[in-house]
């Protein structure tokens, strides 16, 4: 049988998701005919296409333009006018640098911190500049928003039909239809593994129900989530016609070759999967090197945390072979010409990591890796030893709490001052330490949570190495965490019939609402006590490169750039749009926080907020941008140069 597999946007494409891969080298082993379409690539070099954005910016033109002309604004109109007339006036500086920007990611200016930062927020500003032809749409990076949330199913329905909003539905049917004519498929299967993929690989699944007649099959950790709800709902039901929750490569293998009257066979052991990446375009990614995804192990050795539910993605828990591993890792670096590894597993348990260590030295495999872990009494000094030797260049670490208490409540039970000597052997073995943290577990307080930026100070020498980093996040009441076991109540929508996040209140301690922004204060707090980040990239796929590059921070260039700034012309507007995004930031800053993670901001306060009295038309404004970024955002400075009143 003819089986492609998808998958969808909209997350960060620096490297290949590992899910497809996989699946390939087992319907291959099978004799099945297979091909891997990676969308979500196709959508970035698509959106960051000069050709492409020369476009956007023609249309934004047209739509400020009409904007201009209007003779009253509702509060959703003046804030599409505002976040237009910014592309709009950012819009050629984006488009004369974008391929700039393209080849320092691609290339060994990627190690100069400097450039990279300058890339970094040129690709950011493009996919803004490509996002604002959609009304409210905005994505970014590392996201994909709509004013349609997805905890909803009705609301990623809606998505699904809304032509003006959903940059897809133009852009699927060409993707696919070509592939559908070309290779002919018996059966075509879309992996979910993110929120963000949700409108996306339905949009594309709801295109293929009603034009192609094969068999359709979903797969991913957004599938195993929603594993009771999508099967039984009366729409989503029907769009696919199996959904197959946790790893389960080989019953869908089963079911392939029971419609191919093949005779069963036994599924290949964890250990003897090797990842098939032949249908990809590795030098498309966006990094100066081919970074590849593996596995040495499903699920989370420790699987105890109150908190979590991540590790229920998996099913049980399997581990491989280290010689194996090893094996697998030395022909895809003869097969791929790659030399950095990000080991997608939940945590390394050290014994296993010490044994691939061993083998990777014992087979000559010179490489570069990463990889979670646990801080516990597993780890010894000689392990770090060994990892160092073995390639090991970072470990993130789950600490989340430095409190006793918090740890006893999160049932994580991490001995505190055997962590500290964990980071310190780690960092003197030449091992970049990154460090998370929760705050505002249910009856955490702020003393308590502020003890983190006091552990931060004693461990400083631990915290760097090139690639060190910290992030603090708030915590999130999951789906299928033990509720029973923590101090929280739950607060169901009925409505949100999807969702993975809860609102929730708190008999004591920090609030929901009021966590967000204590967690940033301390991950600012943080950051300068360490100075984690300053010459280092924040992203984890991208600190792997230059802590595999650099010894000390002080060997890393940072070179300020501007671009071409040859474009830049002012821009006249009948609007204020100082004392408009003045209004519109503060709005935004005051959204309360919610479970529905993933709704445009745009929307929320167009919806949400007023903005209130806003004069329009009594004074032309003339606005350009500075030839420089600040350190502190992605949008390029804009400048009143003039005003006629």
């Amino acid at each position: 049988m003819n089986i492609l597999l998808i998958y969808p946007p909209q997350v960060r494409s620096f490297m290949p998701h590992l899910a497809l891969p996989l699946v390939k080298q087992e319907l291959t082993r099978r004799g099945h005919q297979c091909k891997i379409l990676d969308f979500n690539l196709k959508f970035y070099l698509h959106a960051l296409n000069k050709s492409t954005l020369e476009s956007s910016k023609q249309k934004l033109e047209k739509s400020v333009e009409e904007l201009k002309n209007k003779s009253t604004y509702t509060n959703e109109e003046l804030i599409l006018f505002a976040r237009k007339s910014s592309a709009l006036i950012r819009s050629q500086y984006i488009i004369d640098n974008i391929e700039l920007a393209l080849d320092i990611f691609n290339g060994e200016q990627f190690y100069d911190f400097g450039k990279y930062k300058f890339a970094l927020k040129i690709l950011e500003e493009a996919l803004e500049l490509f996002s604002v032809n959609y009304g409210f749409t905005d994505i970014g990076i590392s996201r994909f928003r709509m004013r349609h949330g997805v905890s909803n199913s009705k609301e990623i329905l809606e998505a699904c039909d809304n032509g003006e909003e959903n940059p897809f539905i133009e852009m699927f049917p060409s993707w696919i239809d070509s592939e559908i004519k070309t290779f002919k498929p018996d059966a075509i299967a879309i992996t979910f593994s993110m929120d963000e993929q949700l409108i996306p690989g339905f949009t594309l699944a709801n295109y293929l129900r009603k034009n192609w007649n094969g068999l359709l099959v979903a797969g991913g950790g957004m599938v195993t989530r929603l594993k009771k709800e999508l099967p039984s709902h009366p729409v989503f039901s029907k769009i696919f016609d199996s959904y197959f929750p946790f790893a389960n490569a080989a019953k869908f293998c089963d079911m392939l070759d029971a419609m191919g009257n093949k005779p069963f066979r036994m599924p290949d052991k964890f250990s003897d999967l090797c990842p098939d990446f032949s249908d990809l375009p590795l030098d498309d990614y966006l990094a100066p090197v081919r970074l590849l995804p593996f596995e040495l192990s499903i699920g989370c050795s420790y699987a105890k945390c109150f908190y979590c539910n991540h590790y229920k993605t998996y099913g049980d828990y399997r581990y491989g072979d280290a010689f194996a591993a090893a094996s697998h890792l030395k022909e895809l670096v003869n097969r791929y010409k790659s030399n950095h590894f990000y080991f997608v597993d939940e945590d390394l348990v050290p014994k296993f990591g010490e044994d691939l260590a061993v083998a990777l030295h014992n087979q000559g495999v010179n490489i570069n890796w990463m990889i979670f872990g646990r801080l516990h009494k597993a780890w010894k000094e000689d392990t770090f030893k060994k990892l160092s030797l073995g390639g090991c260049r970072r470990l993130i670490w789950g600490l989340d709490s430095v409190t006793e208490r918090i740890q006893t409540e999160m049932n994580k039970f991490t001995e505190l001052n055997y962590a500290e000597d964990l980071l310190r052997w780690s960092s003197n073995n030449g091992i970049t330490n990154s460090l998370n943290f929760i705050v505002g577990y249910p009856s955490e307080t702020k003393e308590e949570a502020y003890t983190i930026v006091d552990f931060l100070k004693k461990n400083k020498s631990s915290l760097t190495n090139v690639g060190s980093a910290i992030a603090v996040s708030n915590f999130m009441l999951v789906k299928d965490a033990a509720w029973d076991k923590m101090e929280v109540v739950p607060k169901l929508k009925e409505e949100e019939d999807f969702a993975v996040y809860y609102e929730f209140d708190v008999k004591r301690g920090l609030t929901m609402q009021e966590t967000p922004a204590f967690a940033q204060s301390i991950q600012d707090l943080g950051v300068d006590i360490l100075s984690v980040g300053k010459h280092n990239p924040a992203l984890r796929e991208l600190a792997l490169l230059y802590c595999s590059k650099y010894n000390d921070v002080s060997e890393i260039p940072v070179t300020e750039i501007y671009g071409n700034t040859t474009g830049i012309k002012p821009y006249y507007l009948p609007i204020n749009l100082e004392s408009l995004y003045s209004k519109i930031n503060k709005l935004m800053a005051e959204l309360p926080f919610t479970s529905e993670q993933f709704k445009s901001n745009w929307w929320r306060v167009a919806t949400e907020k007023k903005l209130g009295a806003e004069r329009v038309g009594d004074s032309i404004y003339g606005y350009s941008v500075e030839r420089n970024y600040n350190d502190v955002c992605y949008q390029l400075p804009i400048t009143l140069e003039l005003t006629i009143n």
